[in-house]
Parts: C-alpha cells; sequence; structure tokens
C-alpha cells in the first residue's frame, strides 16, 4: 500500500502536468485565444491569428519552492476567416410613419444623408418589390461581419446608380449589435419635403434604381435594383395636362383581367384603376392618387393591353403624331413614356417586372386640321 501511494505521489504532478498541456492546447483552438493581426500582404479581416503558450504546473517535492510552473514555446497559427453574405433590399415605411432627419447637401459637394432607422421602425417596414416615386422608400442592407462593435451604432457605405447618376449612401445601424443597416429616403415628388429634391435619386421616371455593396475583408458583395415608378398618366395631347376620370384596365391576351399585385408582390391589386383616385390592395395599403396617374405595380410575365375609357369627350387611342407628343413634358418636365402600349398595342413581360407606360388622349379637334374662309 504503501508503495502504491508512493507511485501516485511521484505521478500525480506527471498526469497534473499533462492534462494542464492539453487544456492550453485547447484553449489555444477557441477564438478567445486569438490575437495579432493578419499576416502582411492579406487582405484586412481574412485572417485571425492563434497563439498558444501551454505552462507545465507541478509540485516539486525536492525543492523548498513547492509548486513549480514551466512555460512551453509559443505556437502561432494563421487561420482564414470566412467571409459572410450580405443583402440589399427595398421596403417601406411602417403605416402613416414619417421620415426626418434626411439632409441634401449640394454646395461644394454632393452628399445626400439619408434618415436614420432604428430597429423597431425596420420590424414594422414591410419589404417591397416595386417602389413610387410618391412613396417613401427605406433602403436596408444586411451585413452581419460589418457589426464590429457591438456597443455603437456603426455606418456602412453602399453605391448607388440611377441611369447616368452614380453617387454612394451612408446608411446606420439600426440598433447596436444588429447588423442591419437602413437609411429612409423621402419622396420629394410629393412637394413635400423640397429642401431634398436636389438629391432626389428617383427623379427618373421609368428608370431603374440599382444598389451595391462592394466586398471587404469582412463581407461578400450584394446587388439589388428595383424599377422607379411602375406607373403611367393620361394626359392631353395637344397641352400636355394631365387628365383625371380616366378608367385604366390591365387585360391579359385574351381579354381577361390581369393578376395584378401591390408594392410586396404578394397582395393582390385591382386590375382596374381610375386616374387621379387613391387605391387600396388586399392588405390594406393605401395608395394615394395622384392626378392623372394610374398604377399597375407588379404583374406576372405574359402579353398583356391597356384599355382605356377616358372622361367626358376626350378619346384614345391618340392619333396625333409622335413627333408633336415627344415636345410634351410630364409633371418632372421630362418628356412622357411613349410607346406601343399608349397607343392600344400590347406589352409583352418576359419578367415579373413593373411597367410604365403614358396614354395621350385626343380632345375634340385634336389631330385634325380645320380650315376656315
Amino acid at each position: 500500500m504503501s508503495s502504491f501511494r508512493s507511485l501516485s505521489r511521484r505521478c500525480a504532478p506527471i498526469l497534473t502536468a499533462i492534462l494542464t498541456i492539453l487544456y492550453g492546447l485547447v484553449l489555444g483552438c477557441l477564438p478567445a485565444a486569438a490575437q495579432g493581426g493578419p499576416q502582411a500582404g492579406t487582405q484586412p479581416g481574412t485572417q485571425t491569428r492563434i497563439q498558444n503558450t501551454a505552462t507545465l504546473s507541478f509540485d516539486d517535492a525536492a525543492s523548498d519552492s513547492g509548486l513549480r510552473s514551466v512555460p512551453s514555446n509559443t505556437v502561432t497559427l494563421d487561420v482564414n476567416r470566412a467571409k459572410r453574405p450580405t443583402t440589399l433590399t427595398f421596403h417601406l415605411p411602417p403605416p402613416n410613419y414619417e421620415l426626418t432627419g434626411a439632409q441634401c447637401q449640394t454646395t461644394s459637394s454632393f452628399l445626400f444623408t439619408p434618415a436614420p432607422i432604428d430597429a423597431a421602425t425596420f420590424a414594422a417596414s414591410p419589404w417591397v418589390a416595386a417602389i413610387d416615386i410618391y412613396a417613401d422608400m427605406i433602403l436596408v442592407l444586411d451585413n452581419q461581419a460589418g457589426n464590429h462593435d457591438p456597443d455603437a451604432r456603426e455606418t456602412a457605405i453602399i453605391a448607388v446608380e440611377v441611369g447616368t447618376i452614380r453617387t454612394t449612401l451612408t446608411l446606420t445601424e439600426t440598433a447596436v449589435d444588429s447588423g442591419i443597416f437602413a437609411g429612409g429616403i423621402p419622396a420629394a415628388a410629393t412637394g413635400k419635403h423640397p429642401e431634398l429634391a436636389a438629391c432626389d435619386i428617383r427623379s427618373m421616371r421609368g428608370a431603374a434604381i440599382k444598389l451595391s455593396f462592394v466586398e471587404d475583408g469582412y463581407s461578400l458583395a450584394s446587388m439589388a435594383s428595383l424599377l422607379i415608378d411602375p406607373a403611367g398618366y393620361t394626359f392631353d395631347s395637344r397641352t400636355g395636362a394631365l387628365v383625371d376620370g380616366s378608367t385604366v384596365s390591365l387585360v391579359d391576351e385574351t381579354g381577361q383581367p390581369a393578376t395584378v399585385f401591390g408594392d410586396d408582390g404578394v397582395s393582390r391589386y385591382p386590375s382596374t384603376v381610375v386616374t387621379g383616385e387613391a387605391v387600396t390592395d388586399a392588405s390594406g395599403r393605401l395608395y394615394p392618387g395622384e392626378t392623372g396617374r394610374y398604377r399597375f405595380p407588379l404583374t406576372a410575365p405574359g402579353r398583356y393591353f391597356l384599355k382605356v375609357a377616358p372622361p367626358g369627350t376626350y378619346t384614345a387611342p391618340s392619333t396625333v403624331d409622335r413627333a408633336t407628343l415627344a415636345a410634351l413634358k410630364d409633371p418632372q418636365g421630362r418628356p412622357f413614356i411613349l410607346n406601343d402600349t399608349s397607343f392600344g398595342g400590347s406589352l409583352t413581360l418576359s419578367t415579373p417586372e413593373p411597367f410604365s407606360a403614358d396614354v395621350p388622349l385626343d380632345s375634340p379637334g385634336a389631330g385634325t386640321l380645320l380650315l376656315t374662309k
């Protein structure tokens, strides 16, 4: 028995030392043990350096000092960090929510600062597949790897392209440690924000707005696009004045009402509307009426026609030549969007994209030559 106890006393320090070394090696593999930065020549954030130094602790019975500790050499291992995906999306503010805090700077340099969005507002903001120039919108970047400081609301930069216009926007994290970056864009077309009109990136009706996030050392790139203002006007073919009260129906190639969805891409939307009047989709979302405008936000791929019943003595399709119509301007001061659909022709959609077409209406005497003696 005494021999066994003596052996145990001699082996215990060795066993303790082995367990300590193993424990140190395991700890060295955990992220908490990571130290230092990336190797020279690597992209920032793509590597994590793990350093480990094991310690041998034992009870030296032959020494007056008792417990002794001996450190090992330091082992260093560089591990590649996997980049995380990102997504860009478009949202509408919650009903009756007013975006505040947006700023437009045009002197010395162009700079637009979107309105900050908090976590509660973002949670109540529905995703949209189409956007209207008369609707406020929220741009959202989900970038979890961009959440570097868990105690601060950080920012992220995205690129924006609309036609020939290219700029950048700074989005702010919705809350500390959320990894969701968002910015509100008030609709200057409503006239409620004249101070922001010069910075409105949606001023090109019928164009597409393209967002992009550039890949960095922590996150992968992402892109998103959306057609601006999937709608049209009915207007006087002689004066360009917008005309309310036109009944506009979207029908398929068999003449049956088309299946139309609202901005969220899910809720059913009426296939017949009246220009200038408000519309409500199946979700209860209200689309305010604007002078002379109609909207059919989203439809499935297929071949369609617009059936237009003008008010009063107006007639359609117009017989005025396109060169004359091209000289007329829409409310944004740009030429009306004219295509075959504007004159009763078909429209073929190969993808579930919104479309834009303005419809000229002839008043009595339009397009005719009057001779007097």
